[in-house]
């Protein structure tokens, strides 16, 4: 009977320890998809700020073209 109890003992130590293991693998992938999710969120801020200035770029734009085709227009009459 001692010998059940050494041997589920045993069992439960190497399951708990398995336990632990998993517990701390999967910190670390937490820690890092959370820094991952970080430089994403960090890259998309740029990206946008990036749009903002292109879509700023496009209304001068727009308005240059609007007047050089006026201008062509009345050069044509």
């Amino acid at each position: 009977m001692i010998v059940l109890y050494i041997i589920g003992g045993f069992v439960c130590l190497l399951l708990a320890i398995y336990v632990l293991d998993r517990r701390e693998k999967m910190s670390k992938k937490i820690k890092q998809i959370k820094e991952q999710k970080q430089e994403i969120q960090e890259l998309n801020n740029q990206l946008d700020e990036i749009q903002y200035q292109l879509d700023l770029m496009d209304e001068s734009i727009q308005k240059a073209h609007d007047i050089s085709s006026q201008i062509l227009f009345y050069m044509k009459k």
